[in-house]
């Protein structure tokens, strides 16, 4: 395939099953003159377990600020009634077809909130735990 034709439809590029994109790095690019509404699919972040947290601080640990052996320690208190609340508002959901719009195998444990089928959003539990559960944010696997 000639770069330098004119007539070629450079709108879609192949990407390779393999390959991992980090959000950030994804961009949409369209041709001038061309359609813009293809269809685009970006796997989301989803996890079998989360919890809503208090108490977080990160800290240095290791290293210097320039140097491979730099490295960030996070700790956290695992909230108990809020993870149960968000964990509960997550397994009523139901907000669309994506994987993380609905959650009906969410299961809280007394600790996390599990799904067996992967269905927790990490955006979907931080809202939940810090808007409807007062908590200060979240963690997942």
């Amino acid at each position: 395939m000639s770069r330098t034709s004119s007539n070629e439809d450079h709108s879609v590029l192949p990407i390779p099953r393999s390959s991992v994109l980090p959000v950030r790095d994804l961009y949409l690019i369209a041709s001038p003159g061309k359609s813009t509404d293809r269809e685009l699919r970006v796997d989301a972040k989803l996890h079998n377990s989360a919890v809503c947290v208090t108490g977080r601080t990160e800290a240095p640990i290791g290293g210097t600020g320039w140097s491979v052996s730099y490295n960030w320690q996070k700790n956290y208190e695992i909230d108990l009634k809020a993870t149960e609340c968000a964990c509960d508002y997550y397994k009523q959901r139901n907000t669309g077809d994506n994987q993380w719009d609905k959650c009906e195998d969410c299961t809280y444990d007394g600790l996390q909130c599990n799904s067996a089928g992967w269905h927790i959003g990490g955006d979907e539990m931080n809202y939940y735990c810090t808007k409807k559960c007062s908590a200060q944010g979240s963690e997942a696997n």
